[in-house]
């Protein structure tokens, strides 16, 4: 397990400069020297405990190796000083090593724009997981738009339900630039595995009002229910068609959905004056939640209406 001398020696150093750049003019350099030696030193270790780490998860079963997972966290809090040095592990042999570093590399966000060339080799990875994840990290990392868009558009249509999923959860950080995939998130919805639909169902937003038919078409599984109710708050006032389906849901509907409808109403605003019969009847609801959400909605609404 290479150990990355080249890594090391460069964190030492970037550690030196920066603690020399750190310390005010004129610091006697009976104190600059040795405080420029021990951050070099540290730095120079705390690369070397990154192979430790790495090595710790060879045999771990790469689907558990998630952003939570202890190897991913360790590593995230050593911070950006180990970029390079996980660039360098995405090619190891060992398919747990790699995903792990590519989870790290998301973690670590823009501190990982170093490591940019690897991370885009990352992303044709043979082994779908890595993928999924160096993808997430190219897009966390803020790298060059010109480089990410076709990656993501790309990552959307591969065969594997880890990266069309791992494209999918990284639409959010492309910012404006992700209006140029509403249709390929639109036809996500319709993703034969259900795992990418709910991926999908979680990305929608205000420029994807042409989801809607996709998204009621799915309100009947009661497991996706709650999370179609919430996107089509959050698209808003493009979702008024959505409203009468919403209203038929109501009376069977548990205190925690009907919670979720009447926030949803709130944020479609005007466009959810056909609710107000309805809004109005859960003012007076016994059950403080669901009379404090129609509360909530019938001001946002009458607000709306009116302006």
């Amino acid at each position: 397990f290479n150990i990355g001398a080249e890594s090391q020696l460069a964190a030492g150093g970037f550690a030196a400069a920066g603690v020399g750049l750190m310390l005010p003019a004129g610091t006697p350099f009976v104190i600059a020297i040795p405080l420029c030696i021990v951050s070099a030193a540290l730095g120079g270790a705390l690369v070397g405990a990154v192979p430790g780490v790495l090595k710790a998860v060879e045999t771990a079963d790469p689907a558990d190796l998630t952003r939570d997972h202890w190897s991913v966290l360790c590593l995230k809090q050593m911070g950006g000083i180990i970029a390079l040095r996980l660039g360098e592990s995405l090619k190891n042999p060992s398919i747990p090593v790699r995903v792990a570093a590519a989870r790290a590399l998301g973690e670590l966000g823009e501190d990982a724009a170093v490591a940019t060339p690897q991370i885009v080799g990352a992303v044709e990875d043979s082994e779908p997981l890595v993928r999924g994840a160096a993808l997430g990290a190219l897009v966390t990392s803020r790298a060059n738009i010109r480089t990410v868009m076709p990656t993501v558009t790309s990552a959307l249509k591969d065969p594997a339900p880890a990266v069309r999923i791992g494209a999918l959860q990284a639409i959010p950080h492309l910012g404006d630039d992700a209006k140029a995939l509403t249709s390929e998130m639109i036809a996500s919805l319709k993703d034969k595995d259900p795992n990418v639909r709910r991926a999908a169902i979680a990305v929608m937003g205000p420029a994807t009002a042409g989801a809607v038919p996709a998204l009621l078409e799915g309100l009947g599984d009661p497991n996706d229910q709650p999370a179609i109710i919430d996107a089509l708050g959050r698209i808003g006032g493009g979702a008024e068609a959505a409203v009468p389906r919403l209203v038929e849901l109501l009376p069977k509907a548990s205190p925690g959905v009907q919670v979720k409808i009447y926030g949803a109403f709130a944020q479609i605003g005007a466009g959810a004056k056909a609710a107000l019969p309805s809004i109005t009847q859960a003012s007076k609801s016994s059950n403080a939640d669901v009379r404090s959400a129609a509360i909530g909605a019938f001001a946002r609404v009458e607000q709306d209406e009116g302006t």
